[in-house]
């Protein structure tokens, strides 16, 4: 069920093609799902995190980059949506000459290369196209392949990185999460030492969350409720797992 290196790409274009809409800059709206914000900011920041990465494409560098070589998008700015999505554009093009796989610095040791930021960028957009709908009350949700590699990105990227523990004083705990419209699973053991993800369902889990998998990945990122899923045993440990995401991300 993975997605290409070309699906991950389209999906930005899809991303920035909303998020850059002339109807989403400007308003000012309050974005209820990041708190302080409003849609310029939200705007703004999408904008930034494209910008941060051209210099690293361009350069095909192995180091970090440079905080000094790009320049931060305004929020104030009536040209934010035109200045996204031609930050967009730029990323996806440099993405496109370089091709999957080539070697890149990312934050991520296990994966340093252009898929990585395919696909990281993929999501980061597919997020925030859900905050800028919360703040328009327009139509919220994600294409269910692109949510379901979306899950497993959160979990394995962000909760259990290699060398950032996330930790509480919960002691160990497995909660299984289920997807129920594409056939997905993943089991989290939670530990005082860090985050353990698996990709296959354990003999012996403590909690159980099931659903269709776009609202499972807007959970797992704070975006929608947890009501709209099931969840089975240890109702705490579901909690539990949303506060160390939380942290993680």
């Amino acid at each position: 069920m993975g997605i290409t290196f070309t699906e991950y790409l389209d999906r930005i274009e899809e991303g920035s093609r909303v998020l850059a809409s002339p109807d989403a800059g400007g308003t000012g709206k309050r974005v209820p799902s990041c708190p302080g914000w409003n849609t310029d900011d939200l705007l703004a920041h999408c904008c930034n995190v494209l910008l941060q990465k051209l210099p690293l494409l361009r350069a095909r560098s192995l180091e970090p980059p440079d905080p000094q070589s790009w320049t931060r998008a305004d929020p104030a700015s009536p040209n934010l949506p035109a200045q996204l999505g031609e930050a967009a554009s730029a990323v996806l093009a440099e993405l496109r000459a370089i091709g999957p796989d080539v070697p890149l610095w990312s934050w991520y040791a296990p994966d340093r290369s252009s898929s990585f930021w395919a696909r990281r960028l993929a999501h980061e957009l597919a997020i925030h196209r859900v905050d800028l709908e919360l703040a328009l009350d327009t139509a919220v949700g994600c294409d269910p392949a692109l949510a379901a590699d979306g899950v497993g990105e959160v979990l394995e990227v962000f909760l259990a990185r290699p060398g950032r523990p996330v930790t509480d004083s919960g002691g160990d705990a497995v909660v299984r999460l289920q997807g129920t419209d594409l056939p997905c699973s993943w089991s989290v053991r939670m530990t005082d030492s860090g985050a353990l993800v698996s990709a296959e369902l354990v003999d012996r889990a403590d909690a159980a969350i099931a659903g269709p998998v776009s609202p499972l990945y807007l959970w797992l990122w704070g975006r929608s409720s947890p009501e709209m899923l099931e969840t089975r045993g240890d109702i705490t440990l579901r909690d539990r797992l949303r506060s160390l995401l939380a942290l993680a991300t």
